[in-house]
């Protein structure tokens, strides 16, 4: 009987230690050795708790950080994908693609669009 399995105080500060910590590619497993556990016995429990593996959480926040910048920023899609924690800008459109169905350059694109009607909305 473990804290992993009976604290949803440790699930949910393990989710904000994984979204904070989006460019560390070891996370997980910096996250099991510090708690005690190999990493298949780790991902079986989160998987269970979360219905996702830790990876493609990891990758799920990575996606949500980019977007932030997308949407907010000009930097440029390789520099976003570096500081979204991606190895690549080819990373990242990979999984942006396969997640959304649209590549990061568009999605930045439609939220302009979104926005600029949203302002014109107001106007009447």
């Amino acid at each position: 009987y473990s804290y992993l399995e009976t604290s949803d105080l440790f699930f949910k500060e393990l989710k904000e230690i994984i979204y904070e910590n989006i460019d560390n590619d070891d996370i997980i497993k910096i996250i099991c050795k510090n708690n005690g556990y190999r990493e298949s016995e780790f991902n079986k429990k989160f998987l269970k708790k979360f219905k996702v593996t830790p990876h493609k959480f990891l990758i799920h926040c990575r996606l949500l950080k980019a977007k932030e910048y997308l949407v907010n920023t000009n930097l440029k899609i390789d520099e976003i994908a570096i500081k979204s924690g991606f190895v690549s800008m080819n990373s990242f459109i990979f999984h942006m693609k396969k997640q959304n169905n649209i590549t990061p350059a568009q999605y930045r694109k439609n939220s302009k669009k979104q926005e600029k009607s949203k302002i014109f909305k107001l106007k009447f």
